[in-house]
């Protein structure tokens, strides 16, 4: 009874500063180990060693002892990483060993990056060298990257893995990368660069953001993810096609919209925003990775309004300069002179 309490508090501690939905998940997962009588951490210990345990229940005593964070888990969860080839339990088992980011268990992981490992277990173990920041790993990842004719999704969590540490060794290969098949490899390097914040792929990520049309396998436009790489770059300072400063109220020229933004809107927006090109807008707000957003709005019928807003980049847009005679109307006017008389005071 008193390790079936050491366990519940164990778990209790382990969600107290959780957000709702992980309590959530930590309380299936532990309902899913009472369910199957595990309610001690001796049990959960021995279940991990089992290698009759079916698949989902190992899944969950993998989760568990990564919550709890104890090294007394480590080499049985090692075990369960090297034993598995379930894609869930993999997974799980990797994320518990980035949690413990024990050293030992680390190193037992290297030999998971080599080309001969089967694809899930090498996929896990570029993600975990990353997420345990585990610097011995990183000329396996930068390998593991280079080599071509390796997976699209080894080479992409190596490149991802890569900029999560900070890899500044990895710069040369990660920037090669940015002409790579793949909109994967491509995306994540892209990410890796921004994390790195690599002054010398500024000019080849902006030409990405503006030219690349892939799209990751979930949805991911690899130019959008050069637009925040570059202002990561640039420290979100807004700039114009000019390089001038872009603060919130500055007025700009908007110069062109986007054609894979053009090419995914109904003939009648896509007229609106050509409409836009040209004019001058107001910047009304910079969101989180330093875009001006305007915005354009047109009456319609009785009191409605339709409209559109668009987060820019600094190719498409450019500062306009106040004119002369606006700069003199901004002029704060002075106090008039008092006029100098030459006239003697009377007596």
């Amino acid at each position: 009874m008193k390790s079936q309490s050491e366990l519940k508090r164990r778990l209790h501690a382990a969600t107290v500063e959780l957000p709702s939905d992980l309590k959530r998940d930590v309380e299936r997962a532990a309902q899913q180990l009472a369910t199957a009588g595990v309610t001690t951490l001796q049990q959960l210990e021995r279940r991990l060693r089992d290698s009759e345990t079916d698949a989902s229940l190992l899944a969950a005593l993998c989760y568990i002892a990564g919550r709890l964070g104890e090294s007394r888990f480590v080499q049985s969860v090692a075990e369960v990483f090297h034993r598995s080839v379930e894609p869930l339990v993999v997974w799980e088992a990797a994320k518990a060993l980035a949690a413990l980011r024990e050293a030992e268990s680390l190193e037992a992981l290297l030999p998971s990056l080599d080309q001969t490992e089967i694809e899930v277990r090498k996929v896990a173990a570029a993600w975990t060298m990353g997420a345990a920041r585990y610097r011995r790993a990183v000329s396996r990842l930068i390998d593991l990257l280079k080599n071509a004719d390796g997976s699209t999704p080894s080479r992409a969590h190596a490149a991802e893995a890569l900029g999560v540490m900070r890899a500044s060794e990895a710069i040369g290969s990660l920037m090669a990368a940015l002409a790579d098949p793949s909109p994967e490899v491509r995306y994540w390097s892209i990410y890796a660069l921004g994390m790195l914040k690599t002054t010398d792929a500024l000019g080849a990520i902006e030409r990405t953001a503006e030219s690349d049309d892939g799209v990751t396998g979930d949805g991911s436009r690899v130019a959008d993810e050069a637009r925040w790489a570059a202002s990561q770059i640039r420290g979100k300072k807004p700039r114009d096609c000019k390089g001038r400063r872009i603060t919130v109220g500055t007025r700009i020229r908007l110069l062109k919209v986007p054609d894979w933004l053009l090419n995914e809107l109904p003939d009648d927006e896509r007229t609106d925003l050509r409409f836009m090109v040209g004019k001058v807008f107001r910047v009304r707000e910079i969101n989180e990775v330093g875009q001006p957003y305007v915005q354009r709005k047109w009456l319609e019928g009785l009191g409605g309004f339709r409209g559109h807003g668009l987060y820019l980049d600094a190719h498409e847009m450019e500062v306009v300069e106040p004119s002369k005679a606006t700069r003199r109307r901004r002029r704060k006017p002075q106090p008039p002179r008092q006029r100098r008389g030459n006239s003697k005071r009377r007596s």
